[in-house]
């Protein structure tokens, strides 16, 4: 027994030194497990000399022979990252357009952004998170470089705002574009709307909504001028762009202010949109704008503008044959009617509805349509109307083979009342 104590004494003592050895040698050895905490190196911060840029101690510009060789292999390098892209091999296709993108830094700051761009969007495109954030904040690094900077170069700018928008950094994107508008007014139509497209895919719905009418009102202030012929120089096509973008920027504030519930400015919007399309005898854009419209009048609980336009809408589409149209607003019209308890009008509604999908040969919605007389002669006992109804409704549902059961039930309830 003393002998095995003692191997045991001796054992747990060496197995103490060792750890005790081993909390010393962590804490003092600042190379202990280096492999664990070491980052992967910035694939376009590698230091690593490349065969065809000059030794950096030489410290000169490339001359036009180098330039050349370098285009020639960035071209070749895009190329077969795209292969092994196709291939499967995302890791190899990156390293490849790091390559390129290195080359690219050295012919210039342009050069470079372009590049950066087209490569970070094939990353966003593929998920690739960690190679975005590689790049995005390459792109970064260079606007600090430009800021730091007194001088302000507009094309380089745009480069990077557009470079910002292919790698989604919107935010940063925004901010570009409007230190370009604040320099560069002869372009500001082209920059507000780079801006609000911006805003509106960063769901900034109220500066989207502020850069749209400021829009709508530069080409309206255009169109003025010549209409007080103050700009001689304006073209017919000239003309044309700008109607045709004030019909754009009116659908886009439309949409603006649906998003921001505010139905108060999206009803303005479309009253002058309609405006427009009456001066222009754009008839076949009426019926939907009604439709709309009125959508809007019952959503503010005014059911009286809510059934002029739904019935402007009608006639409208009617006489156009625009026949889903004609169907939608009766439709719409015949709920609204309901939803005020003015069942008899709603009725009227139907039968004029049932007339136009009759024309229009659309049995699904003329079964359902008889579905709702049915529900509304039931409402006002009038059991035998109903009958009619349903039964009609069945023989759709029949031929359609669905709602069939929904028919029989009710044929059979009111039967055996």
């Amino acid at each position: 027994m003393n002998i095995l104590t003692s191997i045991l004494n001796s054992t747990k003592a060496t197995i103490i030194l060792f750890f005790c050895c081993l909390g010393y040698f962590c804490l003092n050895s600042s190379h202990f497990f280096v492999f664990a905490q070491t980052e992967k190196p910035n694939p376009l911060e590698i230091t690593e000399p490349d065969p065809l840029l000059p030794p950096k101690e030489l410290d000169r510009p490339l001359t036009s022979i180098e330039k050349r060789l370098i285009r020639e292999k960035t071209l070749i390098l895009n190329e077969r990252a795209q292969l092994e892209l196709a291939a499967g091999n995302k890791d190899k296709a990156f390293a490849l357009w790091y390559r390129e993108l290195r080359l690219q830094r050295a012919l210039g700051t342009i050069e470079e952004i372009i590049a950066l761009g087209r490569v970070g969007e094939i990353a966003w495109q593929q998920n690739l998170s960690q190679e975005l954030n590689t790049i995005s904040d390459r792109l970064l690094a260079i606007e600090q470089k430009i800021n730091s900077k007194n001088t302000l170069d507009l094309q380089l700018l745009d480069n990077l705002g557009k470079a910002y928008q292919q790698v989604r950094s919107l935010d940063h994107a925004v901010v570009i574009y409007q230190k370009i508008l604040a320099n560069n007014l002869q372009e500001e139509q082209k920059i507000l709307e780079t801006l609000g497209k911006l805003h509106l895919a960063r769901f900034d719905y109220e500066r989207a909504a502020d850069t749209y009418e400021k829009l709508l009102k530069s080409v309206r202030d255009k169109q003025q001028k010549n209409s007080l012929n103050l700009d001689n120089n304006i073209s017919k096509n000239q003309i044309e762009t700008n109607l045709s973008k004030e019909e754009l920027y009116l659908n886009k504030l439309v949409e603006i202010y649906a998003r921001l519930f505010q139905p108060v400015k999206e009803i303005e919007i479309k009253q002058q949109l309609r405006q427009k399309y009456l001066a222009e005898q754009k008839t076949e854009q009426l019926a939907a704008l009604n439709i709309s419209l009125a959508t809007n009048y019952q959503t503010l609980k005014q059911p009286e503008k809510a059934q002029k336009y739904y019935e402007d809408a009608f006639a409208l589409a009617w006489s156009l044959q625009q026949f889903a149209l004609a169907e939608e607003a009766l439709q719409k019209l015949a709920l609204l009617y309901q939803e005020y308890q003015q069942q008899n009008s709603a009725l009227k509604i139907y039968q004029e509805l049932i007339k136009v999908e009759q024309k229009a040969y659309d049995y699904f919605n003329l079964m359902n349509t008889y579905a709702q007389i049915g529900q509304i002669y039931e409402q006002l006992n009038n059991d035998r109307e109903a009958l009619i109804a349903y039964k009609k409704g069945l023989e759709l549902a029949i031929s359609l083979n669905y709602r069939v059961d929904y028919f029989q039930n009710k044929i059979e309830q009111l039967e055996n009342n």
